[in-house]
């Protein structure tokens, strides 16, 4: 652009007021003129293409991170589902096997409830137990 300036002051100083210089001079000016105006363009189109291209280079690694995060998120969750479900099985099989030990103290209670001294207290140990079965299968159902 500098170049340019100097270039039409070098020229309005050449013609000094002759017209036919001035006309001559004129068809170089517009000749110089078209192709500083292009390069000009060329140099501003390409620095704004280059801002976007390096916004939309940005946007693309921001993008990548977010993907990245929610895979390390989604792994993470499927880890802690997948435990809780483990932990779930054994909670549940434990409730079974307590059940199941329940039922046997009841049947052993009950074979077992023969001495006439022991009728009353076997009872009460055989409600006792029937209370602790029917808790264990509200809490685990099948």
């Amino acid at each position: 652009m500098v170049a340019f300036v100097v270039f039409v002051s070098v020229l309005m100083s050449i013609a000094g007021g002759d017209a036919n210089t001035w006309q001559r001079q004129l068809h170089v000016f517009t000749g110089v003129q078209a192709i500083v105006f292009t390069a000009v363009g060329w140099l501003f189109g390409r620095e704004v293409n280059l801002s976007a291209a390096k916004t939309a280079n940005a946007h693309a690694n921001q993008a990548r991170f977010d993907a990245e995060s929610a895979r390390g998120e989604s792994q993470e969750l499927r880890k802690q589902v997948t435990d809780a479900e483990r932990a779930a099985e054994q909670e549940r099989s434990k409730g079974i096997a307590a059940r199941a030990a329940v039922d046997g103290m009841l049947a052993a209670q009950t074979t077992s409830a023969g001495a006439p001294r022991d009728v009353e207290l076997g009872a009460r140990r055989t409600n006792d137990w029937t209370a602790i079965k029917t808790l264990l299968d509200e809490i685990y159902k099948e």
